[in-house]
Parts: C-alpha cells; structure tokens; sequence
C-alpha cells in the first residue's frame, strides 16, 4: 500500500501510525540455525565445515588437505549497498564523525 493510499483510507491520526506500522516484509532472524549470520560471516559457510568437506585420505594413506578459501562477498555487497545509500564509506562517515566531534571541543568516543 503507498504512503498516499494510507492516508486517504485511515480515519485518525492513529490509524494512520497503525497503518504505518505494519510490515509487508519478513526480515529473517540474525542468529540461529537459519539466521543471516551464516551467510555474512565467511568463517560459518559450509565449505568450513570439515565433516561436510573432509581432507582427502589416498590409497597409499597421504593426507591431502582440502584447500578451503572463503569469499567475503556478502560483507562487500552490503558495504557497497551502504556507501551508496549514504554517499560515502562507512570509514570515511566515522572519520567525518570523529574529525567533527574534535573539532567542536567534544570527547571523540568509538574507534574505527
């Protein structure tokens, strides 16, 4: 429903907030079996997982190791989405923070 529609239907000024306040959107959960974290984190992903994707054992009993390279991706692709929501890094935002906090006399908290 658009913004215009919510306020052509709703009656009072608080079914205009109710209206507002309800979601089309299922967010998944961060955390869990199925959460998010798994996808974003590139130390969680299968391919981590040795009983998934265990080394190699040879005829002639070598050990060959499986290389397990991860890429980082997902951590990109939401920084990238960031930068160009906001207009610039996240680096280059907290920098702007941190250099504006200082130069109005206030105590600089967070790190980079």
């Amino acid at each position: 429903m658009k913004i215009e529609e919510i306020f052509q239907q709703a009656s009072s000024d608080k079914a205009v907030i109710a209206a507002l306040k309800e979601k089309s959107v299922t967010v998944p959960a961060w955390g869990g079996a199925k959460g998010l974290q798994k996808e974003y984190d590139p130390t969680l992903h299968p391919v981590m997982n040795r009983a998934l994707y265990p080394d190699v054992v040879h005829n002639d009993g070598s050990l060959e190791a499986v290389t397990r390279i991860t890429i980082d991706l997902q951590r990109l692709a939401v920084r990238r989405m960031s930068e160009l929501v906001c207009g610039f890094s996240s680096t280059s935002f907290t920098l702007c923070r941190i250099s504006m906090a200082w130069s109005s006399g206030l105590p600089v908290r967070g790190s980079l």
